[in-house]
Formats: C-alpha cells, sequence, structure tokens
C-alpha cells in the first residue's frame, strides 16, 4: 500500500494537500478493517485541508475526536444540506459526535441538520427501502417530531421504521432488540417478549443484550406501577403482568450463571466474580440494577428461574408474525 504512494505521489501534479503521508492516510482510511491503523490514519487526515476529500477528511474528523474542526462539519451541512447518502451518514455521525459522544446538549442547528437528513434519506428510500443508513436517518427525524417541525413524509410509525431495519438485517441482535423495546411500549410486555428472544439468541446469549433487556423490565413495571395507582389496571392485571416479567428477569440472571459455569474465559465481563448478578451491574442502569436484585430476591416459583437448567434458560431464534408492520416487498426492483 505505502508503495503505491511512495511510487506515483511524485508524479501527481502539484497539490499541496497530496503527501506521501496523506496518501497512505486515506489508503488505510478506506481500506483497512484494523481499528487502530484507522485511527492513526484519521489523525493524519483530521489535519488535513483538501476540498476534494471532504467526506473522507470529515468523517476522519469526528472518528479522531479533532474538536478544534467540527465547527467545519456542521457548517457544511448546514451550507449544503445531505444531498446524497454520503452526506446522510456523514449528518449522522456529526450528530452522533455532538449529542453522544460528547454530550453536548443538541441545539437548532443540530435538530436542522437530522431533519434535513431525515428528509433526504426519505426520498432515496424509495429507491433503496432497506438501506440501514437512510433508515436510521428517517427514524431519528422522526424522533424529533415533538421538537422541530418535519416533513408529512416523515411522520411514520417508528414500529414500521424500526420493522424494516429488522428485514434488512434479520441476524443483527441490535436491531431485534430495538423492535422489541418499541413493541415493549406499544403494547406490552409478553407481546415484546419474541422479538427481545431473538435479540439474546442472535446476540450469541451475551450480557450486553440481555441486561439491556432487564433494565426494559425494571422501566416496565414502574410504569405498571403508575398504571394501578391510576386505576388503569386491576389489581390481578398488575400481579400477573409482575410474575410474568420477574420470571423472565430471573431467567436472565441463571442463565448468566449457566454461561460463566460453562465458559469463564469467553464470557469474563457477565463473571465479575465481586458481583453477584456476575457483572450485569456494569451493564444495568439504576433501575434495572434495583430491579434485577428484587427478582432475585423473589420467592416467586419460576421454570426458567432460580434451578432452571441451561437447557431451559438458553433463548432460541423464534418466528414473528412481521404482517403487522408496513414492510416493503424484499423482492423490489427485481425482475
Amino acid at each position: 500500500m505505502s508503495n503505491v504512494c511512495v511510487t506515483y505521489v511524485p508524479q501527481i501534479p502539484a497539490e499541496e494537500w497530496l503527501t506521501v503521508d496523506t496518501c497512505i492516510a486515506l489508503l488505510i482510511w478506506i481500506n483497512s478493517f484494523d481499528e487502530p491503523s484507522r485511527m492513526a490514519a484519521a489523525r493524519v487526515l483530521s489535519k488535513t485541508e483538501a476540498p476534494e476529500l471532504e467526506y473522507e477528511i470529515y468523517n476522519a474528523i469526528i472518528a479522531a475526536d479533532h474538536i478544534e474542526r467540527m465547527d467545519e462539519i456542521g457548517a457544511f451541512l448546514e451550507r449544503e444540506g445531505p444531498k446524497f447518502t454520503k452526506d446522510v451518514e456523514l449528518a449522522q455521525r456529526y450528530v452522533r459526535w455532538v449529542f453522544d459522544t460528547r454530550g453536548t446538549p443538541m441545539g437548532w442547528l443540530e435538530m436542522d441538520i437530522i431533519k434535513q437528513a431525515g428528509e433526504t434519506a426519505s426520498t432515496y428510500l424509495a429507491y433503496d427501502p432497506f438501506n440501514d443508513t437512510l433508515l436510521q436517518a428517517v427514524e431519528r427525524a422522526s424522533n424529533l417530531s415533538g421538537r422541530a417541525r418535519l416533513a408529512d413524509e416523515l411522520e411514520r410509525d417508528t414500529l414500521d421504521l424500526t420493522a424494516r431495519r429488522v428485514a434488512a438485517q434479520p441476524y443483527n441482535a441490535q436491531r431485534w432488540f430495538d423492535l422489541g423495546t418499541q413493541v415493549l411500549i406499544a403494547k406490552g410486555f409478553q407481546e415484546s417478549q419474541p422479538y427481545m428472544a431473538n435479540a439474546i439468541a442472535y446476540g450469541l446469549q451475551r450480557a450486553e443484550i440481555s441486561t439491556g433487556y432487564v433494565n426494559q423490565m425494571g422501566q416496565y413495571l414502574g410504569n405498571l406501577d403508575i398504571q394501578l395507582e391510576r386505576t388503569e389496571i386491576t389489581e390481578a392485571e398488575h400481579q400477573d403482568e409482575t410474575t410474568t416479567v420477574i420470571c423472565e428477569a430471573k431467567r436472565v440472571a441463571r442463565l448468566n450463571e449457566h454461561l460463566c459455569e460453562y465458559d469463564q474465559q469467553h464470557y469474563k465481563h457477565e463473571c465479575d466474580p465481586y458481583s453477584d448478578s456476575y457483572s450485569l451491574g456494569s451493564y444495568l442502569d439504576e433501575i434495572g440494577e434495583d430491579f434485577m436484585q428484587m427478582a432475585k430476591r423473589s420467592s416467586l416459583s419460576c421454570e426458567q428461574g432460580t434451578n432452571a437448567t441451561l437447557e431451559q434458560t438458553v433463548y432460541r431464534p423464534v418466528t414473528v408474525d412481521t404482517s403487522q408492520f408496513v414492510i416493503p416487498d424484499r423482492t423490489f426492483g427485481t425482475e
């Protein structure tokens, strides 16, 4: 790779930005799968000024966390707008950097970028209906509907968008988890169980997914308590649903115990000997942690609980009826 740059860069008509080092960094950034190498390349590119490489350089700036040049990206997106798929992806990464990585409150510029990216992505979905970058952009824009005025075409059911992302990546654990979360919010715990089962199964039973499920359980029970106080549900309904949720939490706890007994080396993050929940605490939020401890202390007798075998606790993929969602035909665009 470096030989190409050493050989040919001197033969290219003078471009101030095109040095051997920049050439090597660009090739690594575009082609390498080695994360340390890509980060080293990003640090080089993030200091490069080259209008011809705006997209690559701006993504490198985000990857290298080059704070001094972040305003350039915001100005570029505000000026140009995400006019094509590449800019939609750049907009997504920039907003994630602002909101998620840096923890900076989202301002009007960021919200406008999300809106523009969503509108552009919505148009392109007509031609590429299972493109995950485009779906994510529309989904993020739709989630802002209460905070920013969006084009009519973006006012669509979040469930349908999330279900389409599952259809595009049917073995992706996070996609199933996101859909399970949406179903839990919209339809209740028992309706969400098949989706969460697939999330954990495709996530290879790992605690990163299963504890996210427990966090959702804790929040769900809190909402159930509020519904009971408001007499929106009966005592019997509250009791039945609570029992189902607690037993599912017991299953997750028992599953992690089995995984630690079976292969502590590969499941080391789930097998922290200093945590009675087998390192679930490193993934659980405060509500989830309190709920998990309560579930483990519960005297409820659950088939997949305290004494269940590995065979009883492991999650396996299940068939889910997706006819309730609006998902384009997968034969779209074929003869």
